[in-house]
């Protein structure tokens, strides 16, 4: 079994999104000797999806008069470059729509170098229950999002790869394009496709270096990690080595209720809010809550399922909150798996 590395979500997004509470928490994970932090990315976002579909903080923390703040994705990182040194910078996911590829390539590899090297970038479709509405109100065919992400892929992999990149599809093209600088990490930033569908641990195997679905449990994942290796060796990708990530909500707290009890509205919403209810009986094995001993279970059958990495959506009503859970997990959690 590999070591898995732990990450978690800024508040770049939610009820608690601010410029000091982003420093704080990724200050904080990086001290605590956190793997990662992760952002969320959107372009489009009203005050619907404020009070629906939360990221980071929780439920309680939702008030009239808030405004729907959703930092975004790239800029952001390209600032946390510069506040933490050790820790990678992962998004999950971006969806490429509605940016220009070479804009978002030249984007995408110039936070890779600011950063030495330490981007994960998450690319996914949107769902409809979520990204419908935005891909409408910019003008990009909802139902065409697959194949358009693929180009995006494919085009900017060309962009990383040549001193002159030429590319032609259905929806991206151009000739003789070049972009400078190259990505720090070669060929291109470590990219994971975002997405629970067969179609998704597809795109991973064709065209990314892993996958990272949403709230799914072990026996999903596990299957879906058997598609994507299966593809991959059609593909004569045999030698690959996929990451795994499994971005999960989170709560811990050494009493069990306790700790379900401080998740469960904001879950429900969430699931409101994807249009997945039913799914709420079953959160038992698909969300890290519980005392530690109960997670460091949960914890090793994502592990058994092929699992290397977890970006963890710790549910904090406040920022001391979040510290308190920070400090838990590392003593009780970390220190398990170093």
């Amino acid at each position: 079994m590999v070591r898995p590395t732990f990450g978690i979500r800024l508040p770049d997004s939610g009820p608690l999104a601010s410029l000091p509470n982003l420093i704080t928490a990724a200050r904080a994970a990086e001290e605590r000797n956190f793997d990662a932090v992760w952002v969320h990315d959107r372009v489009i976002w009203g005050l619907e999806d404020h009070f629906s579909n939360i990221s980071s903080g929780s439920a309680e923390t939702l008030a009239q008069g808030q405004d729907p703040l959703f930092f975004e994705s790239l800029t952001s990182l390209s600032y946390l470059a510069a506040v933490v040194k050790k820790v990678r910078l992962g998004i999950a996911v971006l969806i490429p729509p509605p940016r220009n590829p070479l804009v978002l390539a030249k984007q995408i590899a110039m936070v890779d170098v600011l950063s030495s090297g330490r981007l994960t970038l998450g690319i996914g479709v949107g769902l409809q229950s979520t990204s419908a509405k935005a891909f409408a109100q910019h003008g990009t065919p909802f139902e065409k999002r697959g194949e358009i992400v693929n180009e995006y892929l494919e085009a900017m992999n060309t962009i990383w790869s040549q001193p002159l990149a030429t590319y032609h599809g259905k929806h991206v093209h151009f000739d003789d394009v070049a972009i400078y600088p190259k990505p720090s990490q070669k060929p291109r930033p470590l990219t994971l496709i975002g997405g629970a569908s067969k179609a998704a641990t597809t795109r991973a195997a064709k065209l990314g270096d892993g996958w990272i679905p949403g709230y799914l449990n072990p026996k999903e994942i596990e299957a879906g990690v058997k598609n994507l290796e299966e593809v991959a060796h059609t593909m004569g990708r045999n030698e690959t080595s996929f990451q795994i990530v499994a971005n999960t909500f989170a709560s811990i707290d050494e009493s069990s209720q306790t700790a379900w009890k401080n998740a469960e509205l904001t879950i429900a919403k969430k699931l409101d809010a994807f249009q997945r209810k039913e799914l709420f009986d079953e959160t038992g094995s698909r969300f890290l809550i519980g005392s530690p001993s109960e997670m460091r279970i949960k914890i090793d059958a994502f592990l058994s399922a092929g699992v290397t990495q977890f970006e963890l959506l710790f549910i904090y009503s406040s920022m001391n909150r979040l510290v308190e859970m920070l400090d838990t997990f590392e003593k009780t959690i970390l220190t398990s798996y170093r």
